[in-house]
């Protein structure tokens, strides 16, 4: 069995977006700087690795109202993150009893550049990053490029994220899917008793 672990919400408190809203005093309301923030086509493509980042951060930057530089906007964005250390410790525990561990994110490159400064990439065997495999969730075929490269079973992949989207479409290729927080994670593999292997 293998573990496959979503980054923002599971292991980053997504907290931090409504800090970076806050910080931004945009013209739009919360949830349409959410909107933009996610699911802009440009964002998105930014998040698959075929537009330019900064193009698109400043794509953003207009749709929000909000006139500050890419590199004002970075200083807030990249700003000290906080992390879920349920998570932590039990990925820990994972590795510490020889078990696989593996990160399926949609990060652009930048955000991972920033990530590896606060963060040992090295508690994952591998990252499958979206930017890097022109692919995001929910797509299908992100889910079956994982399959692929780990040459597994899908049914042994236990796969965590906060968007039930993301979880549906990975259930549907076979893996088994938990959508969970950071908040609620310890509980969930109590639950399911995911760790009685390890």
């Amino acid at each position: 069995m293998i573990y496959l672990f979503d980054l923002g919400g599971v292991i980053i408190k997504s907290q931090y977006l409504k800090k970076i809203y806050d910080e931004l005093k945009p013209k739009v309301d919360y949830d349409t700087f959410i909107d933009i923030w996610y699911n802009d086509p440009e964002v998105i493509d930014a998040h698959k690795g075929l537009k330019d980042e900064n193009e698109s951060f400043r794509n953003v930057l207009e749709k929000i109202g909000c006139k500050i530089s890419i590199d004002e906007l970075f200083n807030i964005v990249y700003k000290e993150r906080d992390y879920y250390e349920d998570t932590l410790n039990i990925i820990n525990t994972l590795r510490n009893n020889g078990k696989k561990v593996y990160l399926l994110s949609n990060l652009r490159k930048i955000d991972f550049e920033y990530l590896k400064k606060d963060i040992d990439i090295s508690i994952f065997d591998k990252s499958f990053l979206s930017y890097e495999m022109n692919l995001i969730k929910p797509q299908k075929e992100i889910y079956e490029t994982v399959i692929e490269d780990l040459n597994i079973n899908p049914n042994n992949i236990y796969f965590f994220d906060d968007n039930s989207a993301n979880i549906n479409s990975a259930i549907q290729c076979g893996i088994k899917g938990f959508c969970v927080t950071g908040d609620n994670i310890k509980e969930v593999f109590q639950k399911n008793n995911l760790l009685s292997d390890v």
